[in-house]
């Protein structure tokens, strides 16, 4: 039994599909990689706000609380 029906892989980017070729500079080998990838793959397309950069963003409004409860 192969890697590819046993083992789970999550591959996540902010790069679009059709990008992918420049970005890694051989068309030949980004489609033979996203092949293999998308053999018995489950896609999901996320769109919409970035909770990394809300919470990033809600993180710095808020002044930083030290151990002892002061505050900076």
């Amino acid at each position: 039994m192969f890697c590819e029906t046993r083992c789970r892989s999550a591959v996540t980017s902010n790069i679009a599909l059709s990008e992918w070729g420049a970005f890694l500079g051989d068309a030949t080998l980004t489609a033979a990689i996203l092949d293999r990838l998308a053999m018995h793959a489950i896609r999901i397309d996320v769109d919409g706000p970035s909770y990394r950069l809300l919470s990033l963003t809600l993180f710095h409004r808020q002044s930083p609380t030290w151990f002892d409860g002061s505050t900076a």
